[in-house]
């Protein structure tokens, strides 16, 4: 997470530094898309695109929402990402944000609230500790809520393209379940020297209920409609 918010800060820096002058955070209506999220390497590489609406004065709500790439075992994105644990990944990442600017018509810094949720299922390969021990694949469901407080700036260039970066902390509840029964389950918390150690796994796959600190941390690359 240290890593992610340094890399936010200096992107902050830097575009800043590009757009001097250039522009404000000003933008009645613009198309955004987040590059990171096609690197997600969580549950998989997604495609979201959103939009960004003035909604009074300082005031902006920004909706957003994409699928996931399905991932069929034998393609790069799958051996890149989970070594060919993960396939048919399926579902949608939808997120609502309300935006405050402090300065709108000079600068582009804001706070923000945003509920994001996202709906996932997926094929996971794993090893049951149980005598013999044995390789299967199994189906997980993710339910995930997340409601975080961001601080950013939008960057907006007089040639109409957008940067936004931002970081945020909030909370995250995830609901697992899966196909395995509970005697597979029990089976499944194993750690040992193997290349299908669970212990890497964590709550990707392991059913119940979390709840945990959300960080974010990325920018988003948009352009200008009016």
């Amino acid at each position: 997470m240290k890593r992610a918010a340094r890399l936010v800060i200096l992107l902050l820096f830097f575009v800043k530094v590009l757009y001097a002058q250039q522009g404000s955070g000003d933008s009645k209506f613009c198309i955004e898309i987040p590059p990171l999220a096609y690197f997600d390497a969580g549950v998989g590489p997604s495609y979201p695109i959103g939009v960004e609406i003035k909604l009074y004065q300082n005031f902006s709500a920004c909706f957003s929402g994409g699928g996931y790439f399905g991932l069929n075992g034998h393609d790069w994105l799958t051996n890149e990402f989970t070594g060919g644990r993960l396939t048919d990944v399926k579902g949608y990442d939808a997120r609502l944000e309300i935006k405050y600017y402090l300065n709108r018509e000079e600068t582009g810094e804001y706070f923000s609230i945003e509920g994001r949720y996202k709906k996932q299922e997926f094929n996971w390969q794993d090893s049951i500790h149980l005598t013999p021990a044995y390789l299967t694949t199994f189906r997980d469901f993710k339910n995930i809520y997340c409601l975080t407080a961001k601080f950013g700036c939008q960057f907006l260039h007089k040639s109409r393209i957008v940067i936004d970066c931002y970081v945020g902390l909030g909370v995250r509840f995830k609901n697992v379940s899966t196909t395995l029964t509970s005697q597979q389950v029990d089976a499944l918390k194993y750690s040992d020297d193997s290349n299908y150690d669970s212990d890497e796994t964590g709550t990707t796959v392991i059913p119940g209920n979390y709840a945990t600190i959300n960080f974010e941390a990325g920018f988003k690359i948009g352009y200008q409609i009016k």
